[in-house]
């Protein structure tokens, strides 16, 4: 049961939507078709490696802090040698997705404090030891992987039209310089 409610709370509901947004975001900084077999496995990819990572850190091999910089790095090595992104294309991508997790983390923290009070809040984010306090802290995540999620595929959107325009803008450009 310990195990099920592990890979509901962490995976499913944190590691799995962040390594999809992570890989929404590489795939929208390096211009790249989101919904490919690439995509995908990217997508898997980050998931395990977070998993993986986590799992050294739940062991006390890593410190607390330490995972997210391995993590990252990881993340970054994988753009670059499975996804054949330039190294600054790459690092890039993961330092936009970190500042874009942090941003939605705090204001769902926010929300929540204002919600349901600073006291609960607190309960809930240090109450682990129990499978409820597991669960309530998976469901107060959820709003900020969501908000995270919904960011990244509004940036996807906007690069995809602001590249749309430059392609249309320098067809115009180039058929008026050939009429004249």
């Amino acid at each position: 049961m310990q195990f099920f409610i592990w890979i509901l709370t962490d995976i499913v509901l944190g590691f799995v939507p962040q390594a999809a947004g992570c890989a929404v975001c590489l795939f929208a900084i390096g211009d790249k078709k989101l919904l490919s077999r690439g995509f995908l496995y990217t997508s898997a990819i980050y998931a395990a490696i977070a998993v993986i990572v986590r799992l050294a850190y739940n062991t006390g091999l890593i410190d607390f802090g330490f995972h997210t910089i391995i993590i990252w790095l990881i993340f970054v090595v994988v753009a670059i040698a499975y996804n054949k992104y330039p190294a600054v294309q790459a690092t890039l991508s993961i330092l936009i997705s970190g500042a874009l997790i942090t941003i939605s983390e705090l204001i769902t923290c926010a929300i929540l404090m204002i919600a349901i009070g600073k006291d609960k809040f607190e309960y809930i984010m240090g109450n682990e030891a129990t499978i409820e306090g597991k669960i309530d802290k998976a469901i107060c995540g959820i709003p900020a992987n969501f908000l995270f999620l919904t960011i990244v595929l509004v940036m996807n959107l906007i690069l995809k039209h602001r590249k749309q325009k430059r392609m249309l803008a320098n067809s115009q450009k180039e058929s008026t310089e050939k009429t004249a």
